[in-house]
């Protein structure tokens, strides 16, 4: 590995691959817990995989290029090949599924539970929350087996991964090596030759060099294909006057979430916390708990008061301002041993030091209050709220497919249909797929299911920030070549542009002989009347440089040198360079134990993906014939 990286030294490649970011293995669960589209794009033996996780990998991996691709033109993406890799990285993800079945492996339903109620998304007040599980179920349209099912499908496959991965090693020379490339430090001198510099000494061309410059880089003319949509807008807030909510509807809704409305057992609380060190020593600890039963002593006994004492001895900063006030904590919220102690203690009791992963802590109730159902009363406007905001939610996804039937059965426009409605409609300018989408200020990925509809074809229905949106596609203008007169000034200021660069390149070639002949890079700056640059200190891991605009060649060449004095030309994207080594800057001992868990991190993960990778390899050739692809569907 760390040969490669001598050899590719500022590839973007690299810095993907040392900040972990693999595009093979990032998809497991992605939209895999739709009940929609499930037309098979694919089956591997006897397991067929649903188009909509195929659509849903694509759509990931189109937008992770267009973060890294300044331009992701036609010839880029036909390069790219995202239909293919999204093909691969299913096919991977279900053999994975096979690899599972190997090895015996199961998810009980508590871990799946466990891992629901993990989720962020789905929790409140630190909590999981059986409301928002259930919108979010709705929402998205799917039950909840379906959704619980594809939760055990990702449970299954992280296990899998983990029993292949468990033989990935790395060596502490390994590690020691990257650390040393990738800390090192480098100092250059630039010197640069400009195309504006050489572009008088260009000759005239020829139409036949115009014509072989223009076929020789015939895709860097193509014309891109243009889409234009109507987009249909619903808002469901237009449709709250049809809604009604009955109090048999309120109160079946607060019968059926009782849990929810039930305020857990809760302590407020004071406390003391004299904390102990993650390293604590046997000794250490001991020292402390005698530290904290000396404090609890002097309490009881009266010569110091609580809230002295925390003010004298609590490592808790954020309740010390407050006397040790915690206020109320749910009894689920606390750890086991001060959960126990606070239900054994009478109110404004002093508690023995209770052992707990911060230290040592000395607890009082000051009030308890039980666990209690919150009032009808209380909660009803919220309900009411919430079951409105789903029956509005239902009435515009039923006005929404009945508008599509309308469009599909009547062959009229969805503009005219959507405004006999009264709808909003919205029409595009004509857009490429690397526009800047954004600026039209409507959702990203309702625009770019455009590339994959025929003209008058319409689309699913998108629901983004409470609203919901169809579209049709009413102008879609394929790619083409253009004939050479119709880009003409754009071929000869190409041609002149490359034959400028050549002429740099050649200048650039003639001072690094200079230079390797004896003489400085300043007087053979001052020849060229150039202005000589020395970068500040730069790693190979760096993707700028002041006052250089091809940074990523300049640090390429400063790496491909190996002792200060030596000199190379670099041939950038906007110039040609000569470049002087003046020194390296070896890393401190700091530096490198700041660097190393992040270097044996990256490390350690891509040996774990190369296993993986060689793992499913070997499955996939196994399969054979058995892993057939839909190519319609793609």
């Amino acid at each position: 590995m760390l040969e490669y990286m001598r050899k590719n030294v500022g590839s973007w490649v690299i810095k993907f691959m040392l900040f972990g970011i693999a595009i093979v293995f990032s998809f497991w669960g992605v939209g895999s817990y739709s009940n929609k589209d499930t037309n098979t794009v694919m089956t591997i033996d006897e397991m067929k995989v649903p188009y909509n996780e195929y659509r849903n990998i694509y759509n990931t991996l189109f937008e992770s290029y267009r973060e890294v691709y300044e331009n992701l033109d036609s010839a880029t993406l036909d390069f790219l090949d995202i239909k293919k890799q999204a093909i691969d990285a299913l096919t991977e993800r279900y053999l994975l599924y096979e690899a599972a079945r190997r090895m015996n492996l199961d998810v009980s339903s508590s871990e799946i539970a466990a891992q629901i109620a993990s989720d962020p998304t789905l929790q409140e007040n630190g909590g999981f929350s059986r409301q928002r599980y259930q919108l979010f179920l709705d929402l998205n349209r799917v039950t909840a087996e379906a959704y619980e099912a594809s939760v055990e499908r990702d449970l299954l496959l992280s296990k899998a991964m983990e029993l292949i991965k468990v033989s990935a090693v790395i060596t502490p020379q390994e590690v020691q090596d990257n650390l040393q490339l990738l800390t090192r430090k480098a100092v250059v001198k630039v010197l640069r030759m400009g195309p504006n510099d050489f572009v008088r000494s260009v000759p005239t061309p020829s139409e036949d060099q115009l014509l072989d410059f223009f076929e020789e880089n015939l895709e860097i003319y193509r014309v891109p294909e243009t889409f234009k949509q109507t987009i249909a807008v619903i808002d469901p807030s237009m449709l709250e006057d049809q809604i009604q909510v009955t109090i048999e509807e309120l109160e079946a809704w607060y019968e059926d979430r009782e849990p929810e409305y039930t305020e857990p057992a809760a302590y407020r609380l004071k406390h003391i916390l004299l904390s102990l060190p993650q390293d604590a020593s046997a000794q250490t600890i001991s020292e402390i708990r005698v530290k904290a039963e000396d404090v609890v002593r002097m309490i009881r006994d009266g010569e110091i008061s609580f809230e002295k004492a925390v003010d004298k001895y609590s490592d808790d900063t954020s309740s010390r301002a407050k006397g040790g006030d915690m206020g109320f904590v749910e009894e689920n919220e606390l750890d086991r041993p001060v959960r126990i102690t606070a239900q054994e203690l009478e109110p404004d009791e002093i508690s023995d030091p209770v052992p707990t992963a911060n230290g040592f802590e000395i607890i009082s109730v000051t009030e308890a209050r039980e666990e209690q159902l919150i009032p009808f009363s209380q909660v009803r406007d919220d309900i009411e709220k919430q079951i409105k905001r789903e029956k509005v939610l239902e009435l515009a996804y039923d006005l929404a497919d009945d508008l599509l039937d309308e469009v599909q059965d009547s062959a009229r426009p969805l503009e005219e249909l959507a405004r006999d409605k009264s709808l909003m409609t919205i029409t595009t300018p004509l857009f490429t797929r690397d526009s800047a989408l954004e600026a039209m200020e409507l959702p990203e990925d309702l625009l770019q299911a455009v590339f994959d509809t025929e003209e008058e074809e319409v689309g699913d229905i998108y629901e983004r920030d409470g609203k919901l949106y169809l579209f049709q596609t009413i102008e879609r203008n394929d790619s083409y070549l253009p004939k050479m007169d119709e880009v003409r000034d754009q071929v000869a200021g190409g041609l002149l542009i490359k034959q400028a660069m050549g002429i740099a390149l050649e200048k650039a070639r003639e001072l690094l002989a200079a230079y390797e002949g004896g003489q400085s890079i300043n007087s053979l700056a001052a020849s060229v009347k150039k202005r000589v640059v020395t970068t500040e200190p730069f790693t190979i891991m760096e993707t700028t440089l002041a006052e250089i605009d091809d940074a990523q060649k300049i640090i390429q060449a400063a790496f491909s040198l190996s002792e200060p004095g030596q000199a190379a030309v670099a041939g950038g994207g906007q110039s040609q360079y000569l470049i002087v080594l003046d020194s390296f800057v070896e890393s401190s001992e700091e530096e490198l134990n700041e660097n190393r868990s992040m270097i044996e991190g990256a490390l350690m993960y891509q040996r774990e993906q190369d296993i993986l990778k060689g793992y499913v390899q070997a499955l996939k050739e196994e399969m054979g014939d058995r892993i057939v692809v839909n190519e319609e569907m793609l």
